[in-house]
């Protein structure tokens, strides 16, 4: 349903946003350790970085899934005629992931 879609795309944008968080935080401490020439610290941070990576990568297939199905469920509200279903669904979408979704 779209509700449900709706509530998936929210909790995977919201995983991936704690994630791109973390990863920062990481990645600011790995430069750290960069500056200080600690290799033994960088090489468990690097680690620790290209797990956040593929982690991310999981989230990002999510929201793509997501967004996908939910492209689908507007094109039919329009062909329906439907269009202020449509528009409500591009906004509730739009206000989540701060980007376009189409009208």
């Amino acid at each position: 349903s779209q509700e449900k879609l709706v509530n998936d795309l929210s909790q995977s944008m919201s995983r991936f946003n704690e994630l791109e968080t973390e990863f920062n935080i990481v990645n600011q401490e790995y430069e750290s350790a960069q500056s200080r020439g600690n290799i033994s610290e960088q090489r468990e941070l690097r680690t620790k970085l290209e797990s956040m990576n593929s982690r991310a990568q999981d989230r990002l297939s999510e929201v793509r899934t997501a967004r996908q199905s939910l492209v689908l469920i507007q094109y039919v509200y329009f062909q329906s005629n439907e269009t202020q279903k449509a528009v409500d669904l591009a906004t509730q979408v739009n206000e989540m992931m701060g980007s376009s979704f189409p009208p």
